[in-house]
């Protein structure tokens, strides 16, 4: 068993209460039709899911010690704290959704971070762009694209709000990371911009890899969305295999590669 996720309570408590800034009702949501498996199921991905949005609080907070070190300008100080703010704010409530499934979730293992080697003696300037192509371009773009397809099929009360809560601040963190990718670019040589693709291709390679077995199986009698509605899933925030690999499919070609492009990252 890994380390359940806790709260601390007393004052705390009303800090936290304030960055959710919602009033969701978790014991709204109705599982008692939802069969043995299926629920067994949605434990299990919203499990995943509070994980990542706590890694991902993680990995936001080493970048704000990364552009800190960089001496970037103060404002995008403010704009990394929105979007650690907004991570625990989405992991809180992913938290919630577990509760009401009928689970504790707990913490990845291990708890600790781990650098990844390339990056470990790289000056704090190189780690922040290696941070924000990679986490923030790559990764957040695709996770977007798969909340926001949820969001626009769900209508179960509770499920929506939780998808609403992310879905409303994404234009807005969207702008934030291209922009600072752009902006970073220009204060490395152009003679430097090979070795910043070759990592933007890896970090989208590394992607495609998890996916295309996905995309493979998938029947090609059925290759669009329209073939795998999931009516009987998204109540709950899940997909069948098949639609998530098509969401990312579509995120990948319509979304994250034309932006790569246009920065001259791939």
């Amino acid at each position: 068993m890994g380390r359940p996720f806790r709260f601390a309570g007393d004052m705390f408590e009303r800090v936290h209460r304030e960055l959710l800034d919602t009033s969701i009702r978790f014991d709204a949501l109705d599982i008692s039709d939802v069969s043995p498996d299926r629920l067994e199921v949605a434990r299990r991905t919203w499990e995943r899911r509070t994980q990542s949005e706590f890694r991902a609080i993680q990995i936001l907070s080493r970048f704000l010690v990364q552009v800190v070190g960089s001496g970037d300008p103060i404002d995008v100080y403010a704009g990394v704290l929105n979007a650690i703010g907004d991570e625990i704010r989405q992991c809180a409530l992913s938290i919630g959704v577990c509760q009401a499934l009928g689970i504790e979730p707990t913490m990845p293992k291990p708890v600790e971070l781990e650098e990844r080697p390339a990056t470990v003696d790289a000056p704090l300037v190189e780690r922040a762009l290696y941070t924000a192509i990679c986490m923030l371009g790559v990764n957040e773009t695709l996770s977007a694209g798969f909340v926001t397809d949820l969001h626009e099929r769900c209508d179960d009360t509770v499920i929506k709000a939780v998808l609403d809560a992310t879905v409303s601040r994404e234009p807005q963190r969207s702008t934030l990371r291209w922009r600072y990718i752009e902006l970073s670019l220009l204060r490395f040589p152009p003679d430097t911009l090979n070795h910043w693709r070759a990592i933007t291709r890896a970090a989208v390679a590394r992607q495609k890899a998890s996916m295309q077995p996905l995309l493979d199986a998938i029947d090609p009698a059925r290759p669009t969305l329209e073939d795998w509605p999931d009516t009987d899933r998204v109540a709950l925030g899940l997909f069948s295999k098949e639609r998530q690999a098509l969401v990312f499919q579509r995120t990948l070609e319509g979304v994250l590669e034309p932006r790569l492009r246009r920065l001259g990252l791939l």
